[in-house]
């Protein structure tokens, strides 16, 4: 039986992420992954957008991770081990190929214009991308790790055990669950334990990796994907418990993030750290889980039915994330010349990139050969 609240939390995670990418335009310091900034003032009450964002930048990635890996038992539910690996493969590894060659270099082009700091014609540009010299996973690294997660639990046999139902911890897990905060207690329980031994500079900022560059990022990601997948083996126990303490981890998670940003963030910014940085740290992957908890449970408690909206968008979740980033450059590049206050730019940014990765959409789909590079069915 499909679960569409899986649908809509992988749709949503998506929209938000977008989001996030675009709301990080009013830091000045992201011009150093190739974002281009608006130029705000100290003080700007757009600011409060960057305040807001930082209750997802924590669990933004993981919860991708956690539907990934829900989306692979799902898979795995109606194909054969080889019909599993060669759909992963195919709807995972052509849009990332695709996008890092084609369309991640846009994103760069943009950003060296606007800053003039790229002095290439059109067509050299066009060369550049076609000759694959700007090849690069940019935005759609996390597509290159989940391929990183397949081929590793493929090599454990970790999907011969799922198909079989037989995945390590199963068993215990469920009888954990049977209690009313069970599925806190194990879902939160790995994330704490990899951020307190891990203890990296900075929880928000590394919970993403490209290959084994950032140990917090991959093992955080690896816990998610798994924790997918064992989730959807174990099933409406996991679903029951989730919802029943869906509010309880909502609490907790603004709790948490309004002690992170009001009594630590402060000190942690001027150099005087009120906690050690690993309790931070542990507390930090305490309120993800909560966070994500809590989105799964409100998921499954309200948009669980099949309707034509939430079709809609689980068919062009992916592609317009693809698409995303060039068109996010272009609008804000224009945007950013428009004498308006700043929170105005932010709103009108999200408003004009969304519109227009919608309507690019709208040809991709009607375009066979193209679904097939952005992860569509043909």
């Amino acid at each position: 039986m499909r679960k569409y609240e899986v649908d809509a939390i992988r749709s949503i995670a998506v929209i938000l992420l977008i989001i996030y990418h675009i709301i990080i335009v009013l830091s000045p310091e992201i011009t150093g992954i190739g974002f281009i900034s608006l130029d705000v003032p100290e003080n700007d009450p757009s600011y409060y957008f960057l305040l807001a964002s930082q209750a997802l930048n924590i669990w933004r990635i993981p919860i991708i991770f956690l539907v990934a890996g829900m989306g692979a038992a799902f898979s795995l539910k109606r194909r054969s081990l080889s019909k599993f690996f060669n759909d992963r493969v195919l709807r995972i590894s052509m849009p990332l190929l695709f996008g890092s060659w084609f369309i991640v270099p846009i994103s760069g082009i943009v950003f060296e214009s606007f800053y003039r700091k790229n002095t290439y014609t059109l067509s050299e540009n066009l060369t550049r991308i076609i000759s694959g010299e700007l090849i690069n996973p940019g935005h759609l690294w996390f597509l290159w790790a989940i391929q990183v997660y397949i081929f590793l639990f493929a090599i454990f046999q970790i999907f011969k055990l799922l198909k079989n139902n037989n995945l390590p911890f199963k068993k215990i897990i469920e009888k954990i669950l049977k209690k009313r905060f069970g599925l806190l207690l194990i879902f939160s329980l790995p994330l704490m334990l990899i951020s307190g031994i891990i203890n990296t500079e900075s929880f928000a900022n590394h919970v993403w990796f490209f290959i084994f560059d950032n140990l917090h990022g991959f093992f955080l990601g690896l816990i998610c994907f798994y924790m997918g997948m064992l989730f959807i083996a174990i099933g409406e126990l996991f679903w029951e418990s989730v919802r029943k303490i869906s509010t309880f981890c909502l609490v907790i998670a603004i709790i948490l993030f309004i002690i992170r940003m009001i009594i630590i963030f402060p000190t942690f910014s001027d150099g005087e750290m009120l906690l050690p940085r690993v309790i931070l740290n542990i507390l930090t992957g305490f309120e993800a889980s909560n966070w994500i908890l809590a989105s799964v449970g409100f998921a499954s408690r309200f948009i669980n039915k099949k309707s034509r909206f939430l079709n809609y968008f689980t068919i062009s979740v992916y592609p317009v994330y693809i698409i995303h980033l060039p068109v996010q450059q272009f609008v804000v590049s224009k945007i950013v010349k428009i004498s308006l206050p700043e929170t105005i730019q932010v709103i009108l940014s999200i408003f004009f990139t969304l519109l227009i990765c919608y309507l690019i959409f709208e040809v991709i789909k009607r375009i066979r050969f193209f679904r097939f590079f952005f992860g569509m069915k043909a």
